[in-house]
C-alpha cells in the first residue's frame, strides 16, 4: 500500500494538532470506518504515547467492545513499533461462560511463531492494573476455553518466542471516541509499544 493510501484525511488531526481529546473525538465520531483506519495507520507511536495520556479519564467498559450477540468483534490495531511488518493486527474479543476474553490476530506467518497471544479482559477494578474506566487485558492468564471460532487456546509461556511477545504482559485501554481507543502495554522487559484500536462499525 502506498504512502498516500495510508495517509490520514485532512479532517482527522493527529494528536499533536489538537489540544484535547474533544475536537479529535468528534472528528473520528464523525468519520467513516475507511477514514478512522487510515487515520490510524498514519498516528506514530510518539503520538499513540500522547494520546495514551490525553485519554485518561476518558472511560471504556469492556461490553462496548463486545457485541451483544456474543459473536466476536475483531479490532484492526496498530501499535507504535515503527515496523510495518510487525505493527499491524487485530484484537478479538468476545465474552464466554461468563469472561471476557480474546486473542492477537496476525498474519499466518507470525502467529505461527507467536501463538495466539490469548489473554483475559476484564474492567479495571481493585483487582487488577489500571483505573476504572479503563479496560484490563492480561495475557499472563489465558482462558480455560474459548469461541468455538476462535482459535485454540495456548499459553504464552509455551516457548520462547510467545514468552518473549505475550509473557508478563497486560494491556490498559482507554477511549478516544465512540469507535476509536488507545492502550498501552506493561511489563519489566522487552519493551513494549503502544498501540490504536478502532472497532467495526
Amino acid at each position: 500500500m502506498s504512502a498516500a493510501a495510508t495517509a490520514a484525511p485532512r479532517t482527522i488531526p493527529k494528536p499533536h494538532e489538537v489540544e484535547s481529546l474533544d475536537a479529535l473525538a468528534t472528528a473520528l465520531d464523525q468519520a467513516t470506518h475507511e477514514d478512522r483506519l487510515k487515520w490510524m495507520y498514519g498516528v506514530s507511536g510518539r503520538q499513540m504515547k500522547k494520546l495514551f495520556a490525553m485519554a485518561e479519564g476518558n472511560p471504556v467498559y469492556l461490553d462496548d467492545l463486545l457485541d451483544p450477540s456474543g459473536e466476536p468483534v475483531e479490532c484492526l490495531g496498530k501499535n507504535g513499533l515503527p515496523i510495518r511488518l510487525f505493527n499491524r493486527f487485530a484484537k478479538v474479543f468476545v465474552r464466554v461462560e461468563g469472561q471476557g476474553l480474546g486473542y492477537n490476530k496476525g498474519p499466518r506467518w507470525y502467529t505461527w511463531f507467536t501463538g495466539p497471544g490469548y489473554y483475559v479482559a476484564q474492567d479495571a477494578n481493585e483487582g487488577t492494573e489500571g483505573a476504572p474506566g479503563e479496560v484490563h487485558i492480561d495475557y499472563r492468564v489465558v482462558p480455560a476455553t474459548t469461541h468455538s471460532t476462535l482459535p485454540a487456546v495456548r499459553s504464552n509461556y509455551r516457548g520462547i518466542v510467545p514468552r518473549l511477545v505475550f509473557g508478563g504482559m497486560y494491556d490498559l485501554l482507554r477511549r478516544v471516541s465512540q469507535h476509536v481507543y488507545v492502550g498501552d502495554a506493561f511489563r519489566t522487559f522487552p519493551p513494549t509499544a503502544p498501540f490504536l484500536l478502532v472497532r467495526p462499525s
